[in-house]
This record gives structure tokens, sequence and C-alpha cells, in this order.
């Protein structure tokens, strides 16, 4: 087994710088992936918001009787309701073309029907952000679809301005739809702009979530723990001393060899349950790399720290787990059900006033070394020349 602490310095900051790059690709990807997520969850409840917008339109123009709106605006409802359906399933391309060929067609008939000055050309303007955001491509083929977008604004600008409208409503009537439109366009855009802040702010709280924690046992990670350190000794937060506990799952290729890698990824799971149950909730535990793990004890002294390591070694000699009992076909056919016998073993170390982390963390290091070379299942403190009380042998 090879650990942190027998690493030579350089080599343990290059093996640390790849794990951050790669940490950090995985969230990058991440952000895309979820950024994309929320922006089709916020496209389905839009589309449930312009559904019921046709549908009071519906009723308005049947209420004047202008029967070829009546009837646009059905279509319209039934093309949205079908767009969020669609959106449900993950046909995501599918809806997108129906939405925009919905609003193309609608403010272009609407326009022609009743005029420029109707204002239900404001509706093409929603469509800016879902061929930037929604449709993929490079920027070139993004700049293009504006581009597309203004020439058919300004297309339907000068031919609806050369022809008269089919239905020739009052003046008053006419502004009055169309500020009923510019509201409507403004509330589409506030909704989904609103909406859409609200997904990415959720999203950036998982996903800053995601890159502090591991993702198998659910504790602190590497990256995170250090943080935590940074902020308790700049807030002063040690009082009398500030611990750090280094814990190493004792024979765990063992048990990955004897029991498949399934069952270890189980023992790491009990292994971080159990820690955390023993622990005070003003400590902090992370998953340090394989089987290991550390806790940060602020405020704690020596003894403190020795009782504490002595708990979490005791609770985890208390554990109790069986081979094979993640194989239904192993339990079906009378499979062994051997016991496993976990134990763990713990170095104990200071973090001196003037001293890095990453000091304290190779000192307890070479405790824990020391602990294994004397036969595992013990505490042993960094500052300790030999293995004092608190050990027992395998």
């Amino acid at each position: 087994m090879q650990r942190a602490g027998l690493w030579p310095n350089g080599v343990r900051q290059t093996m640390n710088s790849v794990v951050i790059e790669a940490g950090a690709t995985q969230v990058s990807d991440g952000e895309t992936r979820t950024a994309r997520r929320a922006l089709w969850t916020m496209l389905h409840q839009a589309c449930i918001a312009a559904a019921l917008a046709h549908f009071v339109f519906l009723l308005l123009f049947a209420y004047m009787g202008l029967t070829l709106l009546v009837w646009a605006n059905i279509g319209g409802v039934v093309l949205f309701i079908c767009s969020g359906l669609l959106l449900l399933r993950r046909r995501n391309a599918v809806a997108m073309a129906l939405v925009v060929g919905e609003i193309l067609l609608h403010a272009s008939l609407a326009s022609a029907l009743l005029g420029w000055e109707s204002g239900f050309h404001y509706y093409l303007l929603t469509l800016a952000g879902p061929l930037v955001v929604g449709a993929g491509g490079t920027t070139m083929n993004k700049l293009a679809r504006l581009l597309a977008l203004g020439v058919a604004y300004a297309a339907l600008d000068a031919w609806t301005r050369q022809v008269q409208p089919v239905y020739r409503l009052d003046p008053g009537m006419l502004a009055s739809i169309r500020y009923l439109n510019i509201a409507g366009m403004l509330a589409i855009i506030g909704f989904v702009s609103l909406t859409y802040a609200r997904l990415m702010a959720s999203a950036e709280g998982a996903l800053q979530t995601l890159a502090r924690t591991d993702a198998l046992t659910g504790l602190h990670n590497r990256r995170h723990l250090l943080e935590i350190v940074r902020t308790t000794r700049s807030a002063g937060a040690d009082g009398p001393g500030l611990y750090v506990l280094l814990c190493d799952v004792d024979h765990f290729k063992k048990v990955n060899d004897t029991n498949g890698h399934e069952m270890g990824d189980l023992v790491l799971q009990r292994v971080a349950d159990a820690v955390t149950t023993t622990v005070r909730t003003t400590d902090s535990v992370a998953r340090w790399g394989g089987e290991e793990f550390i806790v940060l004890l602020p405020g704690a002294g020596r003894v403190g720290a020795m009782q504490m390591a002595e708990r979490i070694r005791g609770a985890v000699a208390a554990l109790s787990l069986h081979g094979h009992l993640l194989h239904a076909d192993a339990r079906q056919a009378g499979g062994s059900l051997a016991s496993i016998r976990l134990t763990i073993t713990i170095g104990v170390a200071r973090v001196e006033p003037a001293e890095t982390i990453d000091a304290a963390i190779a000192r307890a290091d070479a405790a824990l070394y020391r602990g294994k070379a004397a036969g595992r299942n013990r505490v042993v403190d960094a500052g300790d020349a030999a293995i004092p009380s608190f050990a027992q042998a395998v």
C-alpha cells in the first residue's frame, strides 16, 4: 500500500494537481449538462404558460368574432401542449422546432390579419434566447440563427405595412390588443428570465455540493477539507488546538480481492458512517483517498483527540459485515457468509500554529505507518516515539 506520506513532495504536488484538474473538468462538464437541463425545464414551464395565454386570446377573439384567429389560437394551444409533453419525454429538438414554428406562424398570421399595429410581432423577440441557448452549434451558428430571426422580423414588418389587414378594428381596440401583446411579451421574457435564474441558482448549489463531496461515501472530499482547514485557522476557531486524525482501513485490499469491489465500496460506506456518527458536530470528516479518511478536530486537546481516535477505532471494530451479502445468487445457493472483520489504524497529529496542514498530515501519516508496522488496529500519536497505550493488537 502506498500512502501520501511516503511520496516525495514534488510527486505528491503533481498527483494532487492531476486530481484537482480532473475534478474541475468533471464539474465543468456537469455545469454544462445542468445548464441544459435547467433550460429544458424552463421551456416546459414556458410552454404551459404560452398555452394558457393562447387560451385567453382564444376567448377574446371568440368574443370579437374573429374566426380565423380563434382557430389559430386553438392550434397554438395544441402545439404548446404537445411541445410540453415532448420536453417531458426528452424529445427536445422536436419540441424546440414546434415552439419556434408556432411563434413564427402565429405572429405572421396575426400580423397579416390585424396589421402590424396589433403588436403580435413582438413575440418573435422571445425566440432570441431559445435560439442561442436552447439549440446547439458553434457561436457562428448561433449568430446565424439570430441574423435569420432579424431578417424574418424585418421582412414581416415590410410586408404587413404594405398590405391591408383582413380585420379592420377600432383604433382603440387595436391599441388595447397592442398593449396587451407588449405586456404578454414582457411577461414571457420576465417569466423565462426569473425561472432560468432560479433553476441555475439551484443547479449551481448542487454543483458546489458535488464539487465538495466524495460520491461514494457522501463525506467531504480532499479539496473541501483543505478549505475548511483554511477557514478554521483564519478565523482562529481552533482554540487550544487543532488536531488531525488520519485513518486507514486495515487489510482493505484483501477485502476487495476476496469479496469484490462492490463489497469494498460497502465497507467504505459503513466505515464512513461509523466515523461520522462518532465525531462531534463541530468536527469535519473527509475521504482522503482510497481507504483513507481524515478527521479534523478544532478546539481539541491531546487527550481529547486521542480519546476521539480510540472511539472511532472501536466503532469501526464493532461493525459487522459478511461476505457475499450483495450477491442474491450466493444466498439462494447457500453460499458462504463468512464474517468480515474490520479494523482501522489511526495516526494523530496536532497542527502547530506555525505549521502547514500538509506538514501536520505528513506527521499523522508517519504515525499511521508506525501503527501499521506494529500490528494495525491501533491509535498512534505523532509525538510518541513508541506505540502508546491506545492500541489493540490484531
